[in-house]
């Protein structure tokens, strides 16, 4: 990921105004404007034209804030992801073995994950945090606004009440410690159908009702997940045992992501993430409900090598369908606008103001911060991310899917502009 590069030359300034000419200001949903010129006083946008002959146009792109909806930063460290080779279990023993040798500190992971994420651009993140979580590790989030969601893996209402008296802590803490300049939320994640209890599930939805506090939750993310569920049999059950954990009760056979889904939607709002493997039936049932959302990871998706995603079925239903990086361990990066364009690619036929707000202002709201990544109109605050255009670049459609378009990071302040 290259260095955040310096916009202070990018603006002309004068006392509390500035301005700047760029060449195209997309704004999801919206149609593109092409060559306008942006007005900032005091850290709002005071006006928005059309440039004028003489005014020097910056080779730019403007969008609102970018906003990774789910990712692992506890894996920053990773130069390249663990093999995708054999069945996932077969990809999570690599994970265990890799967390019990690790040498760099959980801490400094997550601040080298936070400096790239602010070096692609990303103001939001919504991070899973595993471990012991105090608020002195918040220290980490600088520039980043994040919601946090604690990790929660047990398959027995004992292991869970060990877990107990840490998670309202971090319920308790997380939001009151953060810093001015960065929102910080706290929330939960069960982890996954075969890491946890379904009375544990009940227990954390209750959690989140009582303190409002976002869930993100790994559903239909396997077809050995759903093997699991619905025979109690295959790669996941052999892990289990191997683990020592397994209960033939929690998986008697017969279930189905549906009944997760009716327990995540209870809660104030919910992510649902992967949701490879959902059915037209989940579909429909997402589509009632609002305040479930399915997180994307397309390179995650692409390193497993799964059937097509159901993603432009959900949206055609009117499901919330956002963005996430995932991780390095599944990821070479955490650039959630080359998770954009790797979609792009991958579906020419979307439009990419169609498809924007699913890394920034429809992310922002499934996270429940919408105030982070807002359209870029008249009134509101100044933020925004600026992506440099490689030279010779002119259609639209070229910009968003070229290789060489250079995200701008929020180590320049200057992009603020006092926002």
């Amino acid at each position: 990921m290259p260095a955040a590069v310096d916009a202070s030359h990018l603006f002309e300034n004068s006392g509390e105004t500035s301005r700047i000419c760029v060449r195209w200001l997309l704004n999801p949903g919206q149609a593109p404007e092409e060559n306008c010129c942006l007005t900032i006083t005091a850290g709002v946008v005071a006006d928005i034209r059309p440039c004028r002959a003489g005014d020097r146009i910056q080779p730019l792109v403007v969008i609102p804030p970018l906003v990774n909806a789910h990712t692992h930063l506890e894996f920053s460290s990773l130069q390249q992801p663990f093999s995708s080779a054999g069945t996932f279990p077969d990809w999570i023993g690599r994970v265990l073995a890799w967390r019990g040798q690790v040498s760099m500190e959980q801490r400094e992971r997550i601040r080298a994950g936070v400096k790239e994420s602010r070096q692609a651009g990303v103001r939001l993140a919504g991070d899973i945090v595993t471990g012991q979580h105090s608020a002195t590790d918040l220290s980490a989030w600088q520039g980043v606004s994040a919601v946090l969601f604690r990790e929660v893996i047990a398959l027995t209402p004992e292991r869970f009440a060990g877990q107990l008296s840490d998670l309202h802590e971090h319920l308790r803490s997380v939001s009151v410690s953060a810093a001015p300049a960065e929102r910080l939320v706290a929330g939960i994640s069960p982890h996954a159908p075969y890491t946890v209890h379904p009375q544990v599930l009940q227990e954390l939805v209750r959690l989140a009702c009582r303190y409002q506090a976002p869930l993100a939750m790994h559903l239909a993310e396997t077809a050995e997940e759903l093997e699991l569920l619905q025979c109690g049999t295959g790669p996941f059950a052999e892990l289990l045992q191997r683990l020592g954990v397994w209960d033939s009760q929690v998986f008697p056979g017969g279930r189905d992501p549906q009944e997760l889904l009716e327990q995540l939607q209870v809660a104030p709002r919910s992510l649902v993430v992967h949701g490879n493997y959902l059915s037209d039936g989940h579909i429909r049932y997402l589509a009632r409900h609002p305040q479930l959302t399915v997180v994307y990871c397309p390179r995650t998706h692409a390193w497993f090598r799964h059937p097509p995603h159901p993603f432009c079925r959900m949206r055609q239903a009117g499901v919330s369908v956002v963005l996430g990086t995932d991780g390095r361990s599944t990821n070479p990066d955490l650039s959630i606008f080359r998770e954009l364009q790797s979609l792009l690619r991958q579906y020419p036929d979307l439009d990419i103001q169609d498809v924007l707000g699913m890394v920034t202002t429809a992310a922002a709201e499934a996270l429940g911060v919408p105030e982070v990544s807002r359209p870029i109109v008249v009134g509101q605050p100044w933020r925004a991310t600026l992506l440099r255009l490689p030279t010779g670049v002119a259609g639209l459609a070229e910009i968003c899917r070229h290789e060489n378009l250079t995200v701008m990071g929020l180590d320049s302040v200057q992009v603020d502009l006092g926002g």
